[in-house]
């Protein structure tokens, strides 16, 4: 049985203290700020969440965005999430910078209004959900003008460090390739390594225009593994 200790050192041991660093990249979690301390409390509660959970599937995207996973801590979510959803409030105890003004991503929105429908509606099965490099990669191109407030592809060096921390996830919580969504092309190429020879369900990422696809490609895989939706 996984117990909340290996949650600990999972966390500890790939992300606060992997003692790997590259190129304009932001690994949130290490270091010794309050911004870094809350946004490893806050991965702790919610793998440790999850375990209780027992969750049914796993989504993967690509690496965190600068208005989402880089501030919370928890991928395809916002800090906004953290306190507004229903999901993150039953449990409590999420940190954010500033709760009277939390950051909001639009991609986390559409994901976490989908699985937690804001206004009363049925609740999808929550999966769990990581991505395929757990760091903030930014684009140097635009740091004169916006610091690290940007976000850009994981090159292949990053995709394969990711790739070991994914796998050892996917042991952790035990889940097979029937079980696992790729959100977007990189995420599924990242998968398909991890099970060769098997065929990853690949929906599209929800931002720019994709929302639709996005939701019904996840309804669809939820409906495979003869869930509810």
């Amino acid at each position: 049985m996984v117990t909340e200790d290996a949650v600990d050192e999972f966390v500890e041991r790939n992300l606060q203290g992997c003692g790997r660093t590259f190129q304009n990249v932001e690994n949130m979690y290490a270091g010794d700020s309050d911004e870094s301390k809350n946004i490893v409390g806050n991965v702790k509660l919610y793998l440790k969440r999850m375990l209780k959970e027992n969750p049914a599937y796993l989504i993967v995207g690509e690496a965190p965005g600068y208005k989402g996973c880089r501030h919370s801590g928890v991928p395809f979510t916002s800090e906004r999430n953290l306190l507004q959803t229903d999901f993150f409030r039953e449990q409590g105890g999420y940190r954010v910078r500033n709760p009277k003004k939390p950051e909001s991503e639009a991609s986390a929105t559409i994901v976490w209004n989908f699985l937690c429908p804001p206004d009363g509606g049925k609740r999808k099965p929550v999966p769990l959900i990581w991505n395929a490099f757990p760091f903030h990669p930014y684009d140097p191109a635009k740091v004169t003008k916006n610091g690290t407030k940007s976000n850009r592809k994981p090159n292949a060096e990053e995709l394969s460090f990711g790739k070991g921390i994914l796998e050892a996830l996917i042991k952790l919580y035990g889940f097979g390739a029937k079980n696992v969504v790729a959100v977007g092309k990189t995420a599924e190429a990242v998968l398909e390594k991890i099970f060769p020879g098997e065929i990853i369900f690949e929906v599209p990422h929800p931002a720019n225009g994709h929302k639709a696809d996005f939701e019904e490609g996840l309804s669809n895989f939820i409906l495979s593994l003869n869930l509810s939706v």
